[in-house]
Parts: C-alpha cells; structure tokens; sequence
C-alpha cells in the first residue's frame, strides 16, 4: 500500500472548505448564510499515524521521497528521534482509552485509568542478633503520579503558501512539515526531562557518588548541552563526559551524566491538528499541538559537570 501522508487530507479539506454554514428557515425561501472560519480540524493518535523512514530511522522527506523506507508510528519516530531516549531514558505515551465503571444506578461512567512512574531502590538489610526485632525501614519506591490534565501544552504554526504548494508538490511540503513537527516533538521532550532532572538539584559529578548511589557503570550516561562542560572527544571518535559515554543535544546548557532510566517523559495519546485557509488562493495556517511533561520521581541518580 502507497503511503499517505495524514496532512495532506486535511490541508486539502481546509483549502476546499466553505467561509460559512447554511442555515434553512421554516416559511423562509432565501437561505441564511453564516460566517465561519474555513478549516479543517483532526486529531492523529500517535500510536496510529504512520510516517516513512530510511534505513537509518531518518524520516524521509522531499526529493527522498523516491527512496526505499518503511512505515512506523509517530509514537516511535518520536522515540527514535530523542537524545533523551537514546541514552537509556523513558518515554511514557499515555492510553487513548477510558476504562468503563458501573456507577450502581445502570449507568455506565468513563474514567480514565491513572498512570504513574516508579523508581524502585534496593531495600537496606541489616543484620539482625539472636531475638532481636528488624527495624521498620520506608520503602525505597519513588512514585509520581502523572496528571493528565495537568500536562503541559505546546504547539506550533505554519504558514503555507499555495504557490509553493504547486511548485515544491503537495507531498513534498506536507512530508517535511510532518518531519519537522515529529522531530520538534522529541526536542521537547528532551527539553521537560533535562528539566525535570535538574529541578532535582543534582550534584557535581564523580565516580564515587556513582558509587555510593548504587549506580552500575554501565548505566551511566551522559547528554552534553550546549556549554559542553566536560565533553572529550576519545582518540576512537568517541563522545564522553568526563569519561562517560555521551551524545550531544541542543534542549538544554547542562552536561548531563546519570541512570537515565530513572526518569521519563510523558506524551499524551494524540496530536491535535487545524488546517486554516486564509485567502481565496489557498494558502493555509497549519496549527499543531499537543501535551507534554516529564517526572524524575527520585534524586541521587544525576549529576552535572561544571565547566
């Protein structure tokens, strides 16, 4: 089957649709004509629209268009495109569903289903003498419930011309405008999770705090920001901060190093798209937008490094 970029039906819609809605009047021939904005509004659930991808994971745009690819979810075109994900972190994509209750009077209510994240340390055992009673410890586990409807909101508008439309191609511009808000998406992302891990007051990095935090070497990894504080490149090639193996990334200052599964970010289940003509030529506001946050429920996991 041909792919089909999911934009493409609805800029098509919003440019075909009409300024107004007719209203008939009972005893009234002439019909009533009344303004609205011409527009086409949808929602793409993001574990059901699809876009191309190369055999790198890149996704395929323009003058690509010709080359051999699959087809993946924006869920995991998202996760493939954050430096976050990439070094061990946790991206959470909350249900689109609502589980049904019975209420007792025969009518069935929606809810939906509270999502939570967890960070589980290694409980402390003690030795314990001969009739002697185990202390009562707290549980290790680090909760944080995440709140739908308190999760951040971001969009971002698009101009689109008809004439460059007609001159680049339709699928071409609605190609490299998918791409740039999918990849924008993984961006803010990596944004709210560096964020929320530095919210937590991280200390300066060594060794011997990785040590004493339970840490395996192997979990350890960094993500230099834009101050490269601490970034080496090794005689392989290889990227590090302060020994530790690194990626780049452009969402933060900070350098980065830690477990980065102890903390995640959090996508809600679809994105919002509105498609606005503005002129009579067709061109077009396309409006995106949907909800993001992020929880690093436990600190003593991260640490920066200073310049």
């Amino acid at each position: 089957m041909t792919y089909k970029n999911p934009l493409l039906e609805i800029i098509s819609d919003a440019q075909r649709a009409m300024p107004h809605t007719v209203r008939h009047i009972p005893g009234i021939d002439e019909p009533q004509f009344l303004p609205k904005k011409a527009a086409s509004l949808r929602t793409l659930t993001l574990n059901k629209t699809s876009v191309r991808v190369d055999k790198n994971g890149k996704i395929i745009v323009g003058g690509q268009s010709n080359l051999a690819g699959e087809e993946i979810s924006i869920e995991r075109a998202i996760f493939s495109g954050s430096r976050f994900a990439g070094v061990g972190g946790n991206l959470i994509f909350l249900p689109d569903h609502a589980a049904a209750i019975e209420t007792g009077s025969g009518i069935v209510a929606m809810r939906q289903e509270p999502v939570s994240f967890s960070v589980v340390n290694p409980a402390t055992l003690e030795e314990v003498a001969d009739d002697a009673e185990v202390t009562t410890s707290t549980l290790p586990v680090f909760v944080e419930t995440i709140d739908r409807a308190g999760q951040k909101s971001f969009g971002v508008r698009f101009k689109l011309s008809r004439a460059d439309q007609k001159a680049r191609g339709e699928e071409t511009t609605a190609d490299e405008l998918l791409c740039s808000i999918v990849t924008g998406l993984s961006r803010v992302i990596d944004k709210l999770t560096a964020e929320a891990i530095l919210a937590t007051n991280p200390e300066a990095f060594s060794l011997a705090k990785a040590a004493a935090a339970g840490v395996r070497f192997g979990e350890l990894k960094a993500l230099v920001g834009k101050d490269a504080n601490g970034a080496e490149i090794r005689a392989d090639g290889r990227l590090t901060a302060q020994g530790i193996e690194a990626e780049l990334t452009d969402a933060t200052d900070a350098t980065l190093i830690g477990d980065f599964s102890k903390a995640a970010g959090v996508i809600g289940p679809d994105m919002t798209i509105l498609v606005s003509r503005l002129n009579t030529a067709g061109d077009v506001h396309v409006t995106a937008w949907l909800s993001c946050d992020a929880v690093c429920p436990a600190a003593g996991k991260f640490w920066t490094v200073s310049a």
